[in-house]
């Protein structure tokens, strides 16, 4: 008896239910399957635990260390994340765009935690504000809202002046574009 027909001999008995029975015989076949939610909670779970460490190393090994090595490898990782974030947001558009790749919201998301880290680190050593938190979270508030301002004007400029154009409706001499590797189509022949 193969695990199929044992399968459809639990859902005629009611055992399982129709989606039960599609969603394991998908898997006794070899169908393959999404592990999107699962990647989503590890990628959230490994920021989380990344800035949890994080916060502890700057509060354990600050003193030893410096308040410029740690100042500099903070800003040199808020730097990196705020970098890959602005290099490869998408195009600016009046629907909602979704995110390039699945990795894209949580380095924005790490980007935010660190920041938070450092903005708490200056305080904690420094007393600039002297412990007036309500201050830091409205500056925190309005430095997002600058970036999200500077998001959307990068993907305008982007937008209006694009390194490559897109030429698929242009046709060439011969009625049809000339497709090339590098950019896809050329509106002229090079004949």
């Amino acid at each position: 008896m193969t695990i199929l027909t044992q399968l459809e001999r639990w859902k005629d008995s009611g055992v399982i239910s129709s989606e039960q029975h599609k969603l394991l015989g998908g898997l006794s076949r070899g169908e393959p399957f999404s592990i999107f939610l699962e990647l989503n909670i590890l990628l959230y779970g490994g920021i989380l635990a990344f800035v949890a460490g994080l916060g502890w190393t700057v509060s354990t090994w600050s003193q030893q260390l410096g308040d410029v090595v740690m100042l500099t490898i903070l800003s040199a990782m808020l730097a990196a994340c705020f970098w890959y974030v602005f290099s490869r947001a998408a195009p600016w558009s009046p629907r909602e765009t979704p995110s390039p790749n699945l990795v894209f919201d949580y380095v924005l998301y790490l980007g935010s935690l660190i920041w938070s880290v450092e903005f708490s680190y200056i305080e904690t050593r420094f007393h600039l504000l002297f412990g007036q938190w309500g201050l830091y979270l409205l500056m925190t508030a309005c430095l997002f809202f600058f970036l999200a301002i500077v998001l959307i004007t990068a993907s305008c400029c982007r937008l209006l002046c694009p390194r490559s154009l897109d030429v698929s409706d242009s046709p060439s001499r011969a009625g049809r574009p000339i497709t090339t590797q590098r950019t896809g189509s050329m509106p002229f022949s090079t004949a």
